[in-house]
């Protein structure tokens, strides 16, 4: 058992699970908090990469940051690449201003992620994560700016080349063709996979 407490305007803290020994008969209570909540906040806890994988497996498919065929097949390759993020000048992103929200996942081809694992290991009040939630925000535009929306599509492209074989330009890239993740036309308002509520499709980046 567990506690769950909920939080203003979104979001639900849990109390008394242990993320270190994930029980799989959870998952199902654990993935419609989720929804209800849309952030899950898990307090103290210190978990290596492996223990944290095995955790947020719960909530569906682990996406893992590797390339090639023989990762698919290695489950050691899971663990083989963390992304940090820190406000600090000698490690890893340096500086001081505020990284600006943005959506990675929406370059993948099977869509945007069910969910994002964020593991913070030094968070303190000067340097807060900043959540929206963007269901909350289609409902709150008004009928006619939501009706245009729903027939548009947004393109998301990153804005450097992987090589000189790969074109970061979207007038001269080819709609439906594999760019390794690095661009994606989606539809402005999409639905969330477990409830269905509409999404705006767009971020500040």
């Amino acid at each position: 058992m567990f506690e769950v407490i909920a939080r203003k305007p979104f979001s639900a803290e849990i109390r008394g699970l242990d993320l270190k020994r994930p029980d799989p008969a959870m998952a199902p209570e654990l993935q419609a908090l989720l929804a209800k909540h849309r952030v899950l906040v898990f307090r103290d806890v210190l978990l290596s990469p492996e223990e944290q994988v095995n955790f947020i497996s719960l909530f569906g498919r682990v996406v893992a940051e590797v390339v090639g065929e023989q990762a698919l097949n290695d489950p050691k390759k899971l663990f083989g690449k963390v992304s940090y993020v820190t406000s600090k000048p000698d490690e890893y992103i340096s500086g001081t201003n505020a990284i600006v929200f943005h959506s990675d996942w929406a370059f993948y081809a099977d869509g945007p992620a069910r969910a994002i694992s964020l593991h913070g290991l030094e968070i303190g009040a000067e340097d807060p994560t900043i959540f929206a939630d963007m269901i909350a925000g289609t409902r709150l535009l008004p009928p006619a700016l939501l009706e245009q929306l729903r027939t548009l599509e947004t393109v998301q492209c990153n804005n450097y080349p992987l090589d000189a074989e790969v074109p970061f330009r979207m007038s001269r890239r080819v709609r439906g063709a594999d760019y390794c993740n690095t661009a994606a036309i989606r539809p402005a308002i999409i639905r969330h996979p477990v409830t269905g509520e509409e999404i705006v499709n767009l971020s500040q980046e």
